[in-house]
């Protein structure tokens, strides 16, 4: 599967689930997102593959998803790291039924420790390791 496929194939799920998204490194969200959520996708990381003409790939991807932060009390915190949660796991469940998607494999998720725009958000980071056929 084509690096782009993935992406685009990554950013219908994300957009159809609300989700204002972006592919774009970290240190350059604070002036793209506008409106939340917000989801946003580094560069996909090259792991491994397996053939030549026809095979497998597989790329790490980390999918940073945000909530609006600045009106949210600490107690409900937890509450929208559930949600954002929640809406990890149906992302990357429609992603592995994707024709080109063979697996989904180390599914991670670490809420961070702080905002990652200078505005506040509730994020979450969502790694995943997802083997794509070509």
């Amino acid at each position: 599967m084509n690096l782009s496929l993935l992406v685009d194939a990554l950013r219908d799920i994300v957009a159809a689930k609300g989700y204002e998204f972006h592919s774009a490194s970290p240190e350059h969200i604070s002036s793209l997102v506008r409106s939340y959520p917000a989801a946003l996708l580094p560069q996909p990381e090259f792991r491994e593959m397996e053939g030549r003409n026809h095979g497998k790939i597989t790329y790490r991807l980390t999918l940073y998803l945000m909530a609006a932060g600045v009106k949210i009390r600490p107690d409900d915190v937890t509450g929208t790291v559930d949600a954002l949660e929640n809406d990890a796991l149906e992302i990357f469940s429609e992603l592995s039924s994707d024709q080109y998607v063979a697996a989904v494999l180390d599914l991670t998720m670490t809420p961070m420790q702080r905002p990652m725009t200078s505005h506040g958000d509730v994020s979450l980071a969502v790694g995943a390791d997802v083997v794509c056929i070509f």
